[in-house]
Parts: structure tokens; sequence; C-alpha cells
């Protein structure tokens, strides 16, 4: 429950002057419908405490929505990826790839090899994604990337051995 505060607490700074001001009103109001709720009568119970419910729903829109923004650099750099802009994916994995592990760490890999081969840099993007498949041998992705960077470099046969293991996988 702290984290949950914290981490709130710290993305709020970042949020628009509007969602901060809408996520504060909504509050005072919610606030405002529980100290009703609980001094209504019984017979108005059921009402007060759907106006409470409703308060939650609309703090919770607010909260979503002022955290729309919010995307890992992975997300960004795939983005960057599919419009063309590799060199900001490149940026964006360099970043990410210190805080990583497990299967972030071989998509990051992976992505990061396939950058490199977008640039022309397949001897780099050989070294990642041979990372990459050591750290998932059966992961598709990487399989797949590593035979389309080795298809690049002129290995006819081992890219299609890897390109078919991939397929194997999926």
């Amino acid at each position: 429950m702290n984290t949950i505060i914290r981490v709130a607490r710290q993305r709020f700074q970042h949020w628009e002057l509007p969602a901060r001001i809408a996520f504060i009103a909504a509050v005072i109001v919610l606030i405002g419908l529980i100290a009703v709720a609980a001094s209504v009568e019984q017979e108005q119970r059921p009402a007060a405490l759907g106006s409470v419910a409703l308060g939650f729903l609309v703090l919770q829109a607010i909260f979503m929505w002022a955290n729309r923004g919010m995307i890992s650099d992975y997300t960004r750099a795939q983005r960057a990826y599919m419009a063309g802009d590799f060199k900001a994916a490149l940026e964006l994995l360099d970043q990410s790839l210190e805080v990583v592990k497990g299967r972030k760490l071989t998509d990051t890999l992976t992505l990061l090899g396939n950058v490199h081969r977008q640039l022309g840099d397949v001897a780099q993007s050989k070294e990642v994604l041979r990372r990459a498949v050591q750290s998932a041998p059966e992961y598709y992705f990487s399989l797949y990337g590593f035979g389309r960077t080795l298809l690049a470099d002129g290995n006819y046969a081992e890219a299609a051995t890897y390109i078919q293991i991939g397929r194997a996988h999926v």
C-alpha cells in the first residue's frame, strides 16, 4: 500500500494541471459523499453508497487519464522502430538495457539487435542477438531476429536454421 501511495505521489507531480485539479476536487467530493453516506438513514443508504461507488469510479478515471502517457522505454522504442526512427529506438534501448531482467531483457536485446541490423551494424546486431538467443534459447522472436541478421550477413544456411527453429517454437 505504501508503494502505491509513493508511486502515485511521484506520478502526481508530472500530471497536467487540469488533471491534478480534477483529482483533488474528486477526492474532496468523495470525502463529502462518504460523510453523507455515513450519516443518512438506513433506507437512503443504498443510494448514498452508490454515489460513493460512482465517486471512486470518477477518481479512477481521472487517475488513468492522467497516467495515459506512462509507458516504458521499451514500448517507446518499439514505436520508434515501427516509425523507422532507429536512432531514437537505439537510444531508448541502450538506456533501458541496464535495468531490465528476465524476459524483458530478452525482448530488449532482441529489439536492440534488430535496431542495429536496421542501422547497418550487422556485427553488433549479431553480438546482441546472440546474447538474446543465449538468454532464452527457445524464444522465437530472438531466434527469428538472429536468423534475419545472419541472412543480412550472407550466412544463408545458418540463417535458415535459426529461422526454422524460431518458427518451430511459435
